[in-house]
Formats: C-alpha cells, sequence, structure tokens
C-alpha cells in the first residue's frame, strides 16, 4: 500500500519476508515508522539503532541510512507502517511551541502510549482512506501524531532546505514521474543551468546522480509497499524502459529490482 494525500504527506505498508540490507537510503521526507512485527535496524555515521515491534521511530529527512528490515523468528514476516510528512504538515506543528527536543537524525520511541499507538493509526488511516476522510481532518490527525511525538521527547523542525541537492531532491520527488531536465530544475530555482551543476558539483553530487537516486529510493518503497508490476513501476517513476530501470536500480542498491520484491 503507498498511498499520498496532498498537504498532509503519505503512507506506505512495509512487508519483507527476508532480510536485506539496502545501503544509503534517503528520507525525502520528515518520517514515522511504527513497526508491526520484526524488527528495524537503522545505522548512520557510527551509530545504530534497533526498533523492535510496538516501536515508534522519527526520521529526519536528507539523512542518508543504512536500513535492515529483520522479520520475525516465529512469524518470518517484517511488517510496519510509514507516514511521511509533506512540508505543510510540519510548518503548522512548528508554529506551536514544542516542549520537546528538535530530531537531528532519528528517535526512538520504544514504549509509546496507546493514546499514541491509536492516533498514529487514526493519521495512517486516513491519509489512506482516498475519499471519505478529507484532507482537512487528515491533517488534524497528522498534527495529533506530531504532538505525541513531540509530548514523548522529540519533534521535527521546519527545516528550510538549505543545500541545493536537497532543493532538487524535493521537486522532483514532487512529481517524480516527469521528464526532468537539468534545465528544467534550474528554472525552478533560478538559476542557470551551468549554475546548477557548478553547485552540485561543488555538494559533491551531479543533476543525473540526484534525480536517479530520487527515483530509486521511490521504487525500493513501491516494491516493499505494493503489489504494482516492476514494470509498471519503473514507468512509475519516470522510465521508459523497465530494463535501463532495472540495472539503475541494481547499481543504487546491489539487488535487482526482481530480488526486493520476492523478499516483500
Amino acid at each position: 500500500m503507498f498511498v499520498r494525500k496532498e498537504g498532509v504527506g503519505s503512507i506506505a505498508r512495509i512487508i519483507q519476508h527476508r532480510e536485506l540490507l539496502m545501503k544509503q537510503v534517503i528520507m525525502e521526507a520528515p518520517s514515522l515508522i511504527q513497526v508491526i512485527s520484526g524488527s528495524k535496524i537503522v545505522r548512520w555515521a557510527t551509530k545504530e539503532r534497533v526498533a523492535h515491534s510496538g516501536e515508534i521511530i522519527a526520521l529526519e529527512s536528507g539523512q542518508a541510512l543504512d536500513v535492515i528490515n529483520v522479520p520475525d523468528d516465529n512469524s518470518k514476516l517484517y511488517e510496519a507502517k510509514l507516514i511521511s510528512l509533506d512540508a505543510d504538515a510540519v510548518f503548522k506543528f512548528s508554529e506551536q511551541d514544542a516542549t520537546s527536543k528538535a530530531i537531528s537524525c532519528l528517535y526512538q520511541v520504544t514504549a509509546p502510549s496507546i493514546s499514541f499507538q491509536d492516533a498514529f493509526s487514526r493519521a495512517f488511516e486516513a491519509i489512506a482512506d482516498e475519499r471519505s476522510i478529507p484532507a482537512s481532518a487528515a491533517s488534524a490527525r497528522v498534527q495529533e501524531v506530531l504532538a505525541w511525538l513531540d509530548k514523548n521527547g522529540g519533534y521535527f523542525r521546519n527545516n528550510k532546505i538549505h543545500t541545493v541537492e536537497r532543493r532538487v531532491r524535493f521537486h522532483i520527488s514532487a512529481d517524480i514521474q516527469s521528464q526532468w531536465t537539468a534545465q528544467h530544475i534550474a528554472s525552478k530555482l533560478g538559476f542557470s543551468e551551468a549554475t546548477l551543476r557548478r553547485k552540485l558539483a561543488e555538494e559533491g553530487t551531479s543533476f543525473n546522480n540526484t534525480l536517479i537516486d530520487v527515483r530509486m529510493s521511490r521504487a525500493y518503497t513501491l516494491l516493499q509497499a505494493t503489489d504494482m508490476p516492476i514494470t509498471q513501476i519503473a514507468f512509475e517513476i519516470g522510465y521508459d524502459s523497465p530494463s535501463r530501470f532495472s540495472a539503475r536500480f541494481r547499481d543504487r542498491f546491489g539487488y535487482s529490482p526482481s530480488v526486493v520484491r520476492a523478499a516483500s
């Protein structure tokens, strides 16, 4: 399951039957993950966190993380619910007075209350329901989740996107199926194409690498969270050639899309 509600966020239900290490996965938006079954190992820099069944982790955007989803020993299943937040949702909460600590990378709630878990479920269901629940109601439920997160010790800052790479990623992820070019992105950012390429080079990347990475990250989510055929996923993220998509995905993560799908 993968559903997006404009101005609120997106949700995904992640299921895996096999343990895989996915390296340098970048969160495109502030996200909350509730582990339902199994455990989730997250590594960055020299740190590691393990979230077990029932726990909730909050991940700030823009972080490159190594992720391992570990199926439960008994059920042989890893399952989690993901809520990724739109900038509008984070901004709305940031207008209030948070009482806790800003999340720099990852914040873990090891014993969320029943009320926190219920709020998470209601927000997830509100975004998932594309017809009956209006965006305004879904937004209110997301604000409740953010309030519980704050009460439990962490909140997402209303971060302005400072790096050019993050700004490029933001535009691509908002309309991932478009046939983006460096010239198109440069015009959105108010740069010449040459200036865009120079600024990205100064940040250690390029337009093509950024475009591929955003698309492969979305494909990874779709492979885990939906039954969408791999060919359709290729089209969904802007590739006309499924074979080219598969090659790009293998280069990025070290596994073919079919291997990730088989593990899901």
